[in-house]
C-alpha cells in the first residue's frame, strides 16, 4: 500500500498548486518537457521515478499487488480483468425526451474499473485519471472517429458545494487531457451547476430521471451555435444527468451533443435503455 500512499500524498499538491505540467510529470509525460524546454531532463526524471518506485514499489490500484511501473495503474492479472464495452446507444427519437445523439460507455462498471474509479474520484490519485484518459483517447480515435468529428469536450460540472468537498470535479479532469491528446477544446468552463442535487448513486431509479432537471446554466459569454459537442463523466447509470446537459446545450444552439463515459453499470443501463434509448452496437 505504500506505492498508493506516497502518490496519494502527492496529488493534492500537485493540484493545490494548480500546475497542470507537475501532473504530466507525475504520469511520465515527456511532452511538458519539450514545452518546458528541458526535453533533455527527460532521462533524468525518470531516473528520479525509478529512484522513488524502488523506495515505494507501485502498486496495483485494484489488488494492490505490487507492479513495475505506476503509470501501469494495474497488475497484469487485473488489466486482463477490465471487461470493455462495445455497444453504443443510439437515441429512439419517438421514447422519452431525449437530446443525447450516442452514448459511449468504455468499461462494464465492475470490480477492477469500480476500484480504480473510486481512488480516482475519492483518495485523489490523479494518475489513474491520466490513464483513463489516454484509453478514452486511444478508443475514441481508433473505434469512434465519428465523434472527433467534434468541437470539443465538456465535463459534467459539479455544483461549487460539491466541488468544495471533493476538492475537484474528476469528470473536469477527464476532459481536460482527453481534449489535449484529442486536439480537441475544453469547453467545461462554459456551464455551470446551478442546483446542488441529491447524489444520484442515493436514488431510486425513477428518482434520478427526475433528479437533474433544470440543473445546469450556460454562462452569458459561451457560445455554442452550431458547434458538436461530447460530454465526458466517470459512470454512466441512467444518463439523466447528461441527457439535463445536452438539453441546455442544444438551447444554446448547439447542433449535436455526444457523450462518452469510462463505465456503465449494468442494471441501470438495462432500464435507460428502455425509457431512452435503442441500441445499436
Amino acid at each position: 500500500m505504500a506505492g498508493v500512499g506516497f502518490y496519494a500524498y502527492l496529488s493534492p499538491i500537485f493540484l493545490w498548486c494548480d500546475l497542470a505540467f507537475w501532473e504530466d510529470l507525475s504520469y511520465g509525460d515527456t511532452l511538458i518537457w519539450q514545452e518546458i524546454g528541458l526535453e533533455g531532463s527527460v532521462a533524468i526524471y525518470q531516473g528520479i521515478t525509478k529512484l522513488i518506485d524502488l523506495i515505494l514499489p507501485p502498486v496495483c490500484y485494484s489488488c494492490h499487488k505490487r507492479i513495475i511501473n505506476q503509470t501501469d495503474c494495474l497488475c497484469i492479472e487485473c488489466s486482463q480483468k477490465l471487461k470493455r464495452n462495445h455497444e453504443a446507444l443510439q437515441i429512439n427519437r419517438k421514447v422519452g425526451e431525449n437530446y443525447l445523439d450516442k452514448i459511449v460507455a468504455i468499461f462494464y462498471y465492475e470490480a477492477v474499473i469500480r476500484n480504480m474509479i473510486h481512488h480516482f474520484k475519492y483518495h485523489e490519485i490523479y494518475i489513474i485519471g491520466r490513464f483513463l484518459s489516454n484509453i478514452a483517447a486511444e478508443i475514441l480515435k481508433t473505434e469512434y472517429p465519428e465523434l472527433l468529428d467534434i468541437d470539443g469536450v465538456i465535463a459534467v460540472p459539479m455544483h461549487r458545494t460539491r466541488q468544495r468537498e471533493r476538492v475537484y470535479n474528476q469528470a473536469h479532469y477527464l476532459a481536460k487531457y482527453i481534449a489535449k491528446r484529442c486536439n480537441l477544446k475544453d469547453y467545461s468552463a462554459s456551464v455551470i451547476k446551478t442546483l446542488n442535487m441529491q447524489k444520484q448513486s442515493y436514488l431510486p431509479f425513477e428518482q434520478r430521471i427526475k433528479n437533474p432537471k433544470n440543473s445546469f446554466k450556460i454562462k452569458k459569454k459561451a457560445d455554442f451555435k452550431g458547434l458538436n459537442v461530447l460530454i465526458i463523466d466517470d459512470v454512466f447509470t441512467t444518463g439523466a444527468t447528461a441527457n439535463e446537459l445536452a438539453k441546455i446545450l442544444k438551447m444554446s444552439g448547439a447542433k449535436r451533443v455526444f457523450m462518452m463515459a469510462m463505465a456503465s453499470g449494468n442494471s441501470a443501463r438495462k432500464m435507460t435503455r428502455k425509457l431512452f434509448f435503442s441500441t445499436t452496437e
